[in-house]
């Protein structure tokens, strides 16, 4: 995250070890990453990682790797694999073929933002 984001507050790391279901933060004062991936107001979300599965994938590849949401702003958030829009799954350069036969509904990430006075704001619990 230090590669990425220019912070100071040590209690975000605190936080982000108590996390136990999939979570987005919002980080300020983006870097070393390509403007396009920010926010207009130089901001970045990362996803914290606990599936064995993903961070295997992360760890092998080296860096970070950039992905978007799996719906069409306006429309709902898909609950399983089944439910993401034709449309994205054509759209995109690579679906892994995991855990798409499961039909169990997945709740969405929780979004949580840090604002520059480090502050933690909860935007989707």
């Amino acid at each position: 995250i230090l590669d990425y984001v220019s912070m100071n507050e040590l209690q975000i790391f605190d936080y982000i070890k108590g996390i136990h279901k999939p979570t987005t933060v919002i980080y300020q004062n983006a870097k070393n990453l390509a403007a396009n991936l920010l926010a207009a107001d130089g901001s970045i979300a990362i996803r914290v990682c606990k599936n064995k599965f993903c961070q295997t994938l992360i760890q092998q590849f080296g860096k970070p790797i950039v992905s978007t949401s799996a719906n069409i702003s306006t429309y709902p958030t898909p609950l399983c694999f089944n439910d993401i829009s034709l449309d994205i799954i054509e759209g995109v350069d690579y679906v892994v073929k995991y855990r798409q036969e499961e039909t169990e509904i997945q709740q969405p990430s929780s979004i949580v933002k840090w604002d520059k006075d480090g502050n933690l704001e909860i935007i989707r619990h």
